[in-house]
């Protein structure tokens, strides 16, 4: 998985999205189930945009 210029995550497969979700999940921010979809993590600003939304300091 690779992060490009504009934000956009590039081959990003099942198993890089899993484990994306993981390593979020290593600070103790759980994904609320209907944001756990591929198209949530396509983009760096999306994770970043939940978590702000569920009112978490990291």
């Amino acid at each position: 998985m690779e992060v490009l210029d504009s934000g956009e995550i590039d081959n990003a497969d099942s198993i890089s999205f899993i484990s994306a979700v993981l390593s979020i999940e290593d600070f103790e921010i759980e994904f609320p189930d209907e944001y756990l979809l591929i198209d949530t993590i396509s983009n760096i600003e999306n994770p970043h945009y939940v978590i702000q939304q569920l009112n978490i300091k990291v």
